[in-house]
């Protein structure tokens, strides 16, 4: 439903307000909220796949997804959501959720999507003039470049560190510590909470974390040139 009237609108919002439904504010042109996979939709860059998954009587311990029967990834905690690079899968393909209850009960739904990836070329990272090396090529997500966490830590020259029950990244330098959890858009500097337009990922069993919010934290200027697809750090 589109909500047009302002009283009715802000009244979903707090009634509803939390990751599960609304990341920051009500935009039928944004994607904050979950909206049904049809034949024909478009998808851009890197983008979630999530679910809302019932089976009576019983909890939902896990969501897996497949496009076209080959495994993409699974979450066991709600939103349910892991992330696809769209230029892997160009085209048409069938994207299947298959959810697994507490009592071994399951649900599943497929859909036909077709995806048409937009393309930024291959992204470049520089620190001060010089192109950094990463084990997998950043991506674009919700108009944010994303790259590896550990890389992009150690090139700052912060020590990094990785909290795997938490799932929380970190890096810490010059008594400053930055870190951000998987899944989370809130980076926190030093106790400081700072909302990101993007969250930290995993995509392709590497943690990916929004490169400017990280660089800035650490007092770097940042700037991107969209004709060579280049994000500039300097330090």
């Amino acid at each position: 439903y589109r909500l047009t009237d302002g009283t009715t609108k802000e009244d979903y919002i707090r009634l509803t307000r939390g990751r599960r439904f609304i990341r920051s504010s009500y935009s039928a042109d944004t994607d904050f909220c979950y909206r049904e996979l049809w034949n024909g939709a478009p998808a851009a860059s890197v983008f979630p796949l999530s679910c809302y998954a019932h089976i009576f009587d019983e909890d939902i311990t896990e969501v897996s997804y497949f496009i076209d029967g080959e495994f993409v990834g699974s979450s066991n905690s709600a939103p349910y959501t892991v992330y696809v690079d769209a230029a892997n899968y160009a085209g048409a393909h069938s994207v299947r959720a298959l959810a697994a209850g507490s009592k071994d009960g399951s649900v599943e739904k497929s859909v036909e999507l077709n995806i048409a990836p937009v393309s930024f070329g291959d992204i470049k990272v520089t620190v001060n003039g010089e192109n950094v090396e990463f084990d997998r090529t950043p991506v674009i997500l919700s108009g944010r470049t994303l790259v590896p966490m550990r890389a992009i830590f150690d090139t700052l020259g912060a020590e990094v560190g990785w909290d795997g029950d938490t799932k929380t990244a970190s890096g810490t330098k010059d008594g400053k510590t930055v870190s951000i959890s998987v899944d989370s858009n809130i980076l926190n500097v030093n106790g400081e909470e700072r909302v990101l337009d993007a969250p930290a990922i995993v995509l392709g069993g590497r943690t990916l974390v929004p490169a400017r919010a990280i660089a800035e934290a650490f007092d770097c200027n940042v700037g991107w040139d969209a004709t060579a697809a280049t994000v500039t750090i300097t330090k």
